[in-house]
């Protein structure tokens, strides 16, 4: 018997025109349907509404929202901001879902990708949050964003959401997709990046602006996150082998002492920060052992 699961999709979205197509057309394809995919359009200026519109004229599971709603802007904590007027939405026009997934407007996916989801939540686990694993394509060939096991990715991410109200939200901050885990990890849930299910990036993590912007954005989540000094010593090594090459970890370590002004790090509770430098640690062994790191990568001796 085919797997099931009631689940609703939010893709925040603004002036995606480029992408966008891709993954409707993908998420048009699934083999298990959601019950809506909502887009959320954030002020787009391009052919963004247009797109949405043709897909909703073909079937009947697309929305769309334009977000007349204009918050104050959190550096970060904006995207949070977007997906949860679309859950809000969501429920306002009666949608009934168990899982709602929060999705980027700029990824692209096998038909089976939910299907897959689905076989691995229908084990007998709390689960809370997952995601697949992200790749993007550089030099013709495929290079992995993988992250620790525990850590369910921010581009693609599926909510329990008994879960998501347990852990009141997300939080708007830089690091979001990395606390939300922890602290649905603290509630008793599990949450995972599934090796074994992939989805294509045609941007580079942070790409969309500039990556050096990314990698300065992603250093300043690193201090809210109150990453270890010797943790971070590992992640500046391991950057400097990732796009921008060198520099990006210069903008990444910019952006960890830019925060310390700029930005507060108690978002996370004294226990919190605790189960997050342990399991970033317990995660490390295995991701060396298994050569996952871009590195390993880069020179070809990651397994499979």
């Amino acid at each position: 018997m085919p797997p099931f699961m009631k689940y609703a999709i939010v893709i925040p979205a603004k002036d995606e025109e480029e992408t966008l197509s891709r993954v409707l057309s993908s998420v048009a394809a699934q083999s298990l349907p959601c019950q809506k995919c909502l887009v959320v359009d954030d002020g787009s200026e391009d052919k963004t509404a247009d797109i949405v519109k043709q897909y909703m004229n073909k079937y009947d599971f697309f929305d769309y929202y334009r977000n007349e709603n204009k918050q104050k802007y959190i550096v970060g904590g904006h995207v949070v901001q977007v997906f949860t007027i679309g859950k809000e939405v969501l429920e306002e026009r009666g949608v009934d879902f168990d899982y709602v997934v929060k999705m980027d407007a700029d990824l692209e996916f096998e038909s089976d990708f939910m299907e897959k989801i689905a076989m691995k939540l229908t084990a007998k686990e709390k689960w809370g949050i997952v995601s697949g694993t992200p790749y993007y394509i550089q030099d013709g060939r495929e290079f992995f964003e993988i992250s620790p096991t525990w850590h369910s990715q921010g581009q693609f991410k599926v909510y329990n959401k008994w879960c998501l109200e347990d852990i009141g939200g997300i939080k708007k901050m830089l690091g979001w997709d990395c606390a939300d885990n922890i602290q649905a990890i603290e509630k008793g849930y599990k949450t995972e990046a599934f090796r074994d299910i992939h989805y294509k990036m045609f941007r580079m993590v942070g790409g969309k602006s500039s990556l050096l912007r990314g990698r300065i954005k992603h250093g300043m989540g690193a201090y809210n996150l109150n990453y270890s000094l010797f943790y971070m010593a590992f992640k500046l090594f391991h950057d400097l082998f990732k796009p921008p090459y060198i520099v990006g970890s210069l903008y990444y370590l910019y952006g960890y002492f830019k925060g310390m002004f700029a930005t507060k790090s108690d978002y996370l509770t004294g226990p919190q920060v605790k189960i997050l430098r342990k399991l970033f640690w317990e995660s490390f062994t295995e991701r060396f052992r298994n050569k996952e790191f871009i590195l390993f990568q880069k020179l070809n001796l990651r397994k499979g």
